[in-house]
């Protein structure tokens, strides 16, 4: 999936929108990333900026955890 987004992104030189809850494939997809967070958007950069975002929110959504501040109810 990643490949067939990034051939999109070259042949048509375009920006590609996606939305993910698999972050195998976002990470692999993505330049740059954000996050909707309490009706708004987190800015949350590259894949790797991502990965080491210091927003616990990010942590426990990209890490798949039950527990922290997101709460499912």
């Amino acid at each position: 999936m990643a490949q067939l987004v990034e051939r999109i992104k070259q042949q048509f030189n375009s920006t590609v929108i996606m939305v993910l809850s698999d972050m195998n494939i976002a990470f692999e997809a993505a330049d740059r990333m954000v996050m909707v967070v309490d009706q708004g958007l987190l800015v949350t950069g590259s894949p790797q900026d991502t990965k080491n975002h210091s927003d616990e929110r990010v942590q426990q959504f990209i890490n798949g955890r039950l527990q922290g501040p997101i709460h499912v109810g």
